[in-house]
């Protein structure tokens, strides 16, 4: 049997204040990842590379 993934929804008790923060958080840009090629390494698209092929 394969690898298998779970996302999980949790609830995060923060305030509206905290939470309009949080929002307001920039994003990394896409060098954040070191290696590209293992991202999705153990996943079930793992024969393809970030760029689809």
């Amino acid at each position: 049997m394969g690898a298998r993934s779970f996302m999980l929804a949790t609830r995060i008790p923060m305030s509206r204040d905290g939470f309009d923060e949080w929002l307001r958080t920039p994003l990394p840009g896409p060098d954040i990842i070191e290696n590209p090629s293992a991202m999705y390494t153990g996943w079930a698209v793992d024969a393809l590379t970030p760029t689809g092929t």
